[in-house]
């Protein structure tokens, strides 16, 4: 309020001026202008007062105009016009000088989330933040903010594709470092794709487009960054390809589903087990979900995939109840709801069909959700939830502690298991932070009467760590791969035998 004063003060005392310097020039012309007509004196007079008063016309009005044309209003940042004319010229400077010319494009991960959890002004503050951390790299010479959660940079000082891989690690390394924020320490990664002048692209619009497209190309490849080639041409067919085989997928029967055991550590038997799907593929082979799920989520298919999902796991563990010799009592199937299934309406409706139709009790089903899905479309969040509770289906909340939510949080809504992501597990025995941790998650989810479910378990010290933890059950490649459902039953029958004998 004050600057908004000084600044209508300040116009006015200038507004003053000019008349002031103006009439002080009239009058000294006074003699001369005194033998013209009135009519040319006017003219003067205006002609003199447009050239006296341009310069203050610029600096308080085309001046913060430009100004606004050209940056980020947020992060005062320079934007996406300012950007591709300064890429232009750098081109024609490049080209002289025969030296590479880097673009990056540069995503926050779970940018949403973020804003979901903790509100937008606190978001606006994490994009000012990353728009001075990505600034702070020596090789950067420009940062600048596309919109929402995109950012571009300019790097200068690179001799070659391996400098430039070199700068976008420390740029990543850096980005490692938490955010303090409101009292709140915050953890954020970026997705980085990058584009070289002349090896990759060779105009202004090529480099962001193809920047971005190496950026995209990571929502399905666990690097950190990418350096756009020219494959990735390729591979964007390739996945154009999946998306459409993808599409009569389910009605040709490619779809199948694997099992994964999940033991009580404290007996070492099998109480459940998590349906995981493959596609067998006519020309490809066995594909894993890492290849095909994240194409079905963007067109959609995955409604269809869940759905299929859903009703296949529970008529399959209907049929291993029916034939295994022994029976199969108290074992239940976890299935994993994807978030686009969690937030249509008729998701109840739909889990309520495949329970009749394989006619299994609605305890023996347990459904998959991260913590991410809790903090998004809330209301048919709460209401799908509270009505799969009435209905005796177990809720899970998957990969625990990798979003921002907390078991606070997670109590608001009807959780009976709580699994612990492998990344915690993996650094059980190594990470004493981690440890801590893992206890401390185990200790408060035990008490809110959740059972822990740690994943991701590889050898004997990591199960030994987490019974010493008084974690409930376990899940991982020591005990099982996911194996086909008639495996899975035979590795049952064995257990149940060796039990009885």
């Amino acid at each position: 309020m004050k600057q908004s004063r000084y600044a209508i003060r300040s116009f006015i005392l200038l507004i003053a001026g000019v008349f002031v310097i103006e009439l002080g020039i009239m009058a000294s012309l006074g003699k001369a202008l005194s033998e013209l007509s009135p009519l040319k004196v006017g003219l003067i007079d205006s002609a003199l007062l447009s050239i006296l008063f341009f310069p203050f016309l610029f600096f308080f009005f085309l001046r913060p105009l430009r100004y606004a044309a050209y940056h980020d209003e947020l992060t005062g940042l320079p934007n996406e016009r300012q950007l591709r004319e300064q890429l232009d010229h750098e081109i024609e400077i490049a080209a002289k000088r025969k030296q590479l010319l880097v673009v990056v494009f540069a995503d926050i991960n779970n940018f949403k989330e973020i804003n979901d959890t903790f509100g937008r002004d606190f978001g606006d503050v994490v994009l000012k933040k990353i728009g001075v951390q990505l600034g702070e790299n020596d090789h950067v010479e420009t940062v600048v903010r596309f919109g929402d959660d995109q950012f571009g940079a300019v790097l200068r000082d690179v001799a070659s594709e391996g400098g430039v891989g070199a700068v976008l690690n420390g740029i990543i390394e850096h980005q490692k470092e938490p955010l303090h924020i409101k009292g709140r320490k915050i953890e954020i990664s970026l997705k980085i794709g990058a584009a070289i002048y002349p090896d990759q692209a060779r105009s202004t619009n090529e480099l962001l487009s193809k920047a971005e497209a190496a950026a995209r190309m990571l929502e399905v490849s666990k690097n950190p960054y990418l350096i756009y080639s020219q494959n990735m041409d390729d591979e964007m067919r390739d996945r154009q390809e999946l998306a459409h085989d993808l599409e009569g997928a389910v009605d040709r029967q490619e779809l199948v589903l694997y099992y994964q055991p999940i033991i009580d550590i404290k007996t070492g038997q099998i109480t459940s087990c998590e349906a995981l799907i493959r596609w067998q593929h006519p020309k490809r082979g066995l594909l894993s979900p890492d290849t095909f799920i994240p194409i079905a989520e963007k067109t959609g298919q995955i409604l269809q995939i869940g759905e299929w999902v859903l009703n296949e796991a529970c008529l399959q563990l209907k049929a291993w109840m029916t034939t295994m010799p022994l029976g199969i009592k108290g074992v239940a199937v976890s299935i994993n709801l994807s978030a686009r299934q969690l937030y249509v309406p008729d998701m109840v409706d739909k889990v309520i069909g495949a329970l009749e139709r394989s006619g299994l009790d609605p305890e023996l089903i347990e459904l998959e959700i991260t913590e991410t899905m809790l903090m998004k479309n809330l209301d048919i969040v709460q209401d799908s939830l509270r009505r799969l509770d009435d209905l005796g289906v177990k809720l899970v909340i998957d990969d625990f502690g990798t979003g921002y939510s907390s078991l606070a949080y997670v109590r608001e809504f009807p959780v009976s298991v709580c699994k612990i992501d492998r990344s915690f597990v993996s650094q059980i025995n190594v990470d004493e932070n981690k440890r801590m941790v893992m206890e401390t998650i185990i200790m408060l989810a035990q008490k809110m009467g959740m059972t822990v479910t740690a994943e991701g378990i590889e050898d004997e010290d990591q199960l030994k760590a987490l019974a010493k933890l008084n974690c409930d059950s376990a899940q991982g490649y020591l005990f099982s791969k996911p194996i086909r459902s008639d495996d899975f039953l035979n590795l049952l029958i064995r257990q149940r035998q060796d039990k009885t004998a």
